[in-house]
């Protein structure tokens, strides 16, 4: 709670001037109901940093979306994962992941938007399932944003999280975000992992967006190596 206080203060002492905002979604943890329209692609090509031990290195990242109905669009995610160390390193392939992203309530006809965002991971060692229900609202220049889903892999592997995000629109080109982002395992083993990120959108134009974002790991399980720092930075193309 104290993290999310500070959270909260810090968007509101560097927003003084601002109209509207996206969300959550790249480069952000939390995840948005926003979908992309109707026939139209969105997609997001990154460079993503885990400082920990061992290092990964995540480029090209691609996070492809499609609209294939109204209020519904299609990802497929995947990344060429580099990990390294001051003994060795190994590169391949990320796993693939799929989703189906549904918006039912939306904040122009209700109290705020609400969708959902079922997912797959179909290769690799932790294939599984999320479902997770995403909630936003608006409040003119001001947006928060609720990710609440649980997790299901192979091996019983079950887990919980929670991602709260802030945002705020400092121009018509410039948007920031903070959020906090928790994941709870409860099988084989109860472990809490948890996440502060800082984020910004600048459009360029009408195709183009620069995304960027960069965090630490602030709770970390007795027998995992915390993550001293994660970053993400990429351009979205919409069209």
């Amino acid at each position: 709670m104290r993290c999310v206080i500070l959270l909260f203060v810090g968007i509101l002492y560097v927003g003084s001037f601002s109209l509207f905002a996206q969300g959550g979604g790249p480069p952000m943890i939390t995840d948005d109901p926003d979908v992309v329209e109707f026939h139209k692609w969105e997609i997001n090509s990154s460079f993503n940093l885990s400082i920990s031990d061992p290092n990964q290195i995540a480029f090209p990242y691609l996070d492809v979306n499609y609209g294939i109905l109204h209020d519904v669009h299609l990802k497929v995610e995947r990344g060429y994962i580099f990990t390294f160390d001051k003994s060795h390193s190994t590169s391949a392939m990320g796993d693939v992941s799929v989703g189906l992203k549904y918006i039912f309530l939306h904040q122009e006809k209700g109290f705020l938007s609400m969708g959902i965002y079922p997912q797959a991971t179909i290769t690799g060692n932790e294939k599984g399932f999320l479902f997770p229900l995403l909630l936003q609202k608006k409040f003119g220049r001001f947006l928060i944003g609720e990710d609440i889903g649980i997790s299901i892999g192979e091996n019983n592997y079950q887990s919980w999280q929670n991602g709260f995000l802030l945002g705020y629109q400092v121009s018509d080109k410039l948007e920031l975000m903070g959020e906090f982002f928790v994941e709870k395992s409860f099988n084989p083993i109860i472990a809490t992992r948890g996440y502060m990120n800082y984020g910004f959108r600048y459009n360029l134009n009408n195709t183009f967006t620069i995304l960027g974002s960069f965090g630490r790991q602030m709770i970390t399980p007795i027998n995992d190596s915390q993550e001293y720092f994660i970053s993400y930075l990429g351009i979205q193309s919409s069209f």
